[in-house]
């Protein structure tokens, strides 16, 4: 692999490159997928219904749509992101609860959560594949250069006061860290 290109990876991890690359394609799926009613009668309905929209939503975003998912599949999966976006009210429990009695939007507000999880996941993914396409995550040494080029262009983060060689052990955070303050400048000068 050839030496990390920090202009080229910070391109590829735009904002706009994001959206392009996980966010549209998501938004224009969960568009299309249409509930059949905002209320469920039972966990039976509430369980079949999330892992409807879970295996859609992988299925309408994957390169041909042709990724299915066995209904038990999708249906775990769904309720373990369910479990995970609405812990503070029970878990899927709570929010089959709130969908059999239509609170705060029910089951619209339940696939909604649904297809955020995916999505933030989906971009994490994104980064990651950037990544290791990009920086070998054998190679100690390209991790320092890569970590040496963001900080001769952005310094360290912080009051921190590291050289290259130190950084690389955590140049995932470090790129993050360095991405969340240019993304607000970006889009100023987009305007």
């Amino acid at each position: 692999m050839a030496k990390p290109d920090l202009n080229k990876i910070l391109d590829m991890l735009d904002e706009e490159n994001i959206a392009k690359a996980v966010h549209l394609p998501h938004a224009i799926a969960r568009e299309q997928y249409r509930l059949q009613k905002i209320t469920v009668q039972s966990w039976e309905e509430f369980r079949k219904e999330i892992g409807r929209y879970y295996a859609y939503q992988m299925s309408a975003t994957s390169i041909g749509g042709q990724i299915s998912t066995p209904e038990w599949l999708a249906e775990g999966y769904a309720e373990q992101i369910v479990n995970r976006a609405f812990a503070k009210i029970g878990g899927a429990k709570g929010a089959c609860q709130m969908s059999q009695k239509g609170i705060n939007g029910g089951m619209k507000s339940v696939i909604d959560s649904i297809f955020e999880w995916i999505v933030n996941e989906q971009a994490e993914s994104y980064f990651e594949d950037i990544l290791q396409s990009n920086i070998s995550p054998m190679s100690w040494q390209d991790q320092v250069d890569l970590m040496h080029q963001l900080s001769s262009k952005f310094g360290t983060p912080g009051k921190l006061v590291k050289n290259p060689m130190e950084l690389a052990a955590d140049y995932k955070e470090y790129i993050k860290f360095i991405m969340e303050r240019l993304q607000p400048l970006r889009t100023k000068i987009r305007r």
